[in-house]
């Protein structure tokens, strides 16, 4: 298949689904993996996509999440970790709150397989979807609002106004990056003013994040990682990290993957 051709039939996936992945791809056009790194190069420098680890998607104006499907596919038995990590602090009859991240939605995956009772607050739309089959147990508060549709959640105006009604026991999060400078950061201000809300609006709230978040800092603070009364990672972080965990009070449990 010629070049041309080739990159034409990326960009008509892309159009139809929103986003690819490099393995995916070497598949279905029957070349190598390296081929198609140089084809997503050359359209990314052409503004046609924008890469990212193992794949690529369309940009949307002012909004730089990762779709939700390619969040996916990053680290899932790092998530699959840090959540179990997590269920450690849940206790029957709490009230939680969930943010639209996909570390949340494994964590939601885990606990529908729970004997707990629990109030589950999010305005995650694949996390309503997990546990709309278990309502036996779980009390689901589905935040509405306008729907975001690289993070398949919902935000805005009535996304607050809904979550200004409720008192969690923990607020659980894993926005996308982290800095000792700036704090938590978000992609977006319409995700950054909700997960802000949660911290504010929980008694205790536990940071799952994998190593990459610590490196970098996003477009939009919303928090301080003073806030946080845990953070749960999976590679022991620098020491200036530890340090401030410590001075901060904030338990911190790292490298959990050598557990």
């Amino acid at each position: 298949m010629l070049k041309i051709d080739r990159q034409a039939k990326i960009e008509s996936i892309l159009q139809e689904h929103g986003s690819v992945l490099i393995h995916q791809l070497s598949d279905q056009l029957h070349c190598s993996e390296e081929t198609i790194r140089r084809d997503l190069r050359e359209m990314e420098a052409e503004r046609r996509l924008v890469r990212t680890r193992g794949g690529a998607y369309l940009d949307e104006k002012y909004n730089k999440s990762y779709p939700v499907d390619l969040r996916r596919k990053y680290y899932p038995e790092i998530k699959a970790q840090l959540a179990t990590e997590a269920l450690h602090y849940i206790h029957n009859n709490d009230v939680i709150c969930l943010d639209s991240s996909t570390t949340c939605l494994t964590l939601a995956e885990q606990l529908i397989q729970t004997d707990f009772d629990l109030t589950i607050i999010t305005n995650s739309l694949p996390i309503c979807m997990v546990c709309m089959a278990h309502t036996d147990k779980i009390r689901l508060v589905c935040l509405g609002g306008d729907f975001q549709k690289p993070t398949a959640s919902f935000v805005g105006h009535t996304a607050l106004q809904s979550l200004d009604r409720y008192l969690a026991d923990f607020t659980f999060l894993s926005p996308p990056k982290l800095s000792l400078e700036f704090g938590m950061t978000d992609n977006t201000v319409d995700q950054a003013v909700i997960r802000e809300k949660m911290l504010r609006h929980a008694k205790s709230s536990i940071l799952l994040a994998d190593h990459t978040k610590f490196h970098d800092d996003a477009t939009v603070p919303f928090g301080k990682m003073s806030d946080l009364t845990a953070i749960l990672t999976d590679a022991q972080l620098p020491v200036a990290w530890r340090e401030y965990c410590r001075v901060n009070r904030i338990r911190l449990t790292d490298r959990i993957k050598e557990k």
